[in-house]
């Protein structure tokens, strides 16, 4: 097939990126369902909403009180992703913006053209990193320039030799993930491949054209001027690694014996249907070790479940705090999902749920009687009256300094998300 594109590799790159989306959706529909290949476009708008609160419901968005989640400026991503005191990690960054230039030069001639393009890239991109505009998407739009330019030169040319996937890819994965990083700072770990594949691409090419300058310019052994190269190139990395070596020395567990123990005895002791209750910040290691089930965790950590078990924590009322227990061991948040069905009023099923659970099962059907038919109280009863399995409700010391998180999903104003959820929808912001 690469033959029909021969003399065209434009023509053959834009096959290719068609076939391989038209493929990834075919494949995605046909085994997923069209709402998981939605994703893919509509993924990186919601991400913008990350942290926004009362926007698309009336829940607590547990996503802004974690610290991983914090966001970070363009400096500090520069700085973390080179992991070095200046000067090191902003030439790395230069480096990395070059490696993505590399790929876009024709290296078979030589082309004055692609020299001066090079060297003009190289400066706009010294420019743009000195001045750093304060608005990161004008940095992203100003770092992009040289590299749609050389394509669409190109493309107006109709230029052979350049494979521009790498290229693209290699920009998009950089840029989105700068970006993402200013969403949290956990992302910056999705920019590290990208960031190590670029800088590589550039000491390749350093390294292979600058041996070839100081062999034939400066008549030095092929061999010792690959070694100086390779031991200049080696320089950069001392900084970085030595910073790396520190931080992991650094890093200790946070799990202990206690911990271990703790959980190891309930997984031997308990039933096998039994659930672990706690603040969500553990709940993978309630899992791995004490290999039960729980309300919520890293992974689910922004749900309903984020009030229920801080509604909990933070309630004086034991009945009623039992019964929150009881509703999540049942079912989680069926319960809502189930009555809400009927309602179609979030703010009124979560106000309902809330009375119910402290009741008996008579009382809660008499009262869900009210708002909902018999079938549909009983469906609902099911996952807030039924037999629940075992529960076990785990408090640590970590979680008085957390106090003020828990309490504040805990004592969550639905009506005042209800009232900001509905005023900026359409109808109303647009006034």
């Amino acid at each position: 097939m690469k033959n029909i594109f021969k003399q065209d590799t434009i023509k053959y790159s834009l096959f290719v990126l068609i076939i391989f989306f038209a493929s990834t959706l075919i494949l995605t529909v046909a085994t997923s369902g069209y709402d998981r290949f939605s994703l893919s476009y509509e993924g990186p708008f919601a991400f913008m909403k990350i942290k926004e609160v009362g926007i698309d419901k009336i829940w607590p968005n547990v996503l802004t009180t974690v610290a991983e989640l914090n966001p970070a400026s363009l400096d500090s991503i520069i700085s973390q992703i080179g992991i070095a005191s200046a000067p090191v990690p902003t030439l790395l960054f230069l480096l990395a913006l070059i490696g993505i230039i590399f790929t876009l030069i024709r290296h078979d001639k030589n082309d004055k053209a692609e020299i001066y393009y090079f060297i003009l890239s190289a400066v706009w991109f010294i420019i743009v990193i000195a001045a750093k505009p304060s608005d990161l998407i004008v940095f992203l739009v100003l770092i992009s320039i040289p590299i749609i330019a050389k394509i669409g030169i190109a493309i107006y040319r109709k230029e052979s030799g350049i494979d521009f996937k790498l290229a693209i890819i290699s920009f998009l994965w950089f840029a989105s993930t700068i970006y993402a990083s200013t969403k949290g700072v956990r992302f910056m770990l999705l920019l590290v491949p990208a960031f190590a594949i670029v800088v590589g691409i550039a000491f390749g090419f350093i390294y292979k054209y600058t041996s070839q300058y100081l062999s034939k310019n400066l008549y030095l052994n092929n061999a010792l001027s690959k070694a100086i190269v390779i031991l200049l190139l080696l320089l950069l990395m001392v900084n970085p690694v030595k910073n790396a070596v520190a931080i992991s020395k650094a890093s200790l567990p946070l799990i202990n014996d206690a911990w271990y123990d703790s959980l190891v005895k309930i997984s031997t002791d308990s039933k096998p249907d039994s659930i672990i209750n706690s603040w969500w910040d553990y709940g993978h290691w309630f899992k791995a070790v004490g290999d039960r089930a729980t309300t919520f965790d890293g992974t689910s950590q922004d749900s309903p479940m984020a009030h229920w078990i801080g509604h909990v924590l933070v309630n004086d009322n034991e009945t009623d705090a039992i019964g929150v227990l009881r509703m999540l061991d049942c079912g989680s948040n069926t319960a809502f999902d189930k009555l809400n069905e009927q309602v179609k009023d979030e703010d009124k099923s979560q106000e309902i749920i809330h009375e119910i659970v402290s009741m008996d099962k008579t009382g809660a059907k008499n009262y869900l009687l009210k708002f909902i038919s018999d079938s549909a109280a009983d469906e609902v009863l099911k996952y807030t009256h039924c037999t629940p399995p075992d529960d076990y409700f785990i408090t640590s010391e970590d979680m008085i300094g957390k106090s003020g998180v828990w309490a504040h999903f805990g004592l969550w104003d639905f009506d005042k998300a209800y009232i900001y959820n509905v005023l900026n929808k359409n109808e109303y912001s647009k006034r």
